[in-house]
């Protein structure tokens, strides 16, 4: 079983990063964010099968957390405009009061639909990296 893995790394593998890299290089701005993630999956899911036999693959590890931050880039890029919309509709709506004389918006509701929403496809994935990048993309739209 051994010889097997060490001539999969050997021959196999360099092959595989090389078409990894060279479909990234010509496909990576036209991919939409779910075909990003769906790359993110399978490169996910090979990395995990290769630490399965103890080997560790520092080039595709951070080609992976290249590809979770481009998809993290993309929700974004889709998010933004999103609320910024809302935000100015929000801004141009007349001001109503509760009999309590409380002011309340839906807006904090709608920008949670917004998260929570591009989260819940991440979370299924339940790849900590990618959920981590997307935490600090919200916090960073938020703050």
């Amino acid at each position: 079983r051994k010889e097997v893995i060490i001539y999969f790394m050997e021959l196999t593998h360099p092959h595989i990063l090389k078409l990894l890299g060279e479909f990234w290089d010509l496909r990576a701005i036209k991919l939409t964010p779910f075909e990003t993630l769906q790359f993110i999956d399978w490169t996910y899911t090979y990395f995990k099968e290769l630490n399965t036999f103890g080997i560790r693959d520092d080039s595709l590890y951070n080609g992976f957390m290249v590809l979770c931050n481009t998809y993290a880039t993309k929700i974004q890029s889709q998010l933004q405009p999103l609320v910024f919309t809302t935000l100015k509709q929000e801004s141009k709506m007349e001001i109503e009061e509760d009999y309590r004389g409380k002011v309340t918006t839906m807006f904090p509701d709608q920008l949670l639909g917004f998260f929570s929403g591009a989260f819940e496809v991440v979370k299924i994935k339940r790849i900590k990296e990618l959920m981590l990048m997307m935490l600090k993309l919200y916090q960073d739209m938020m703050f």
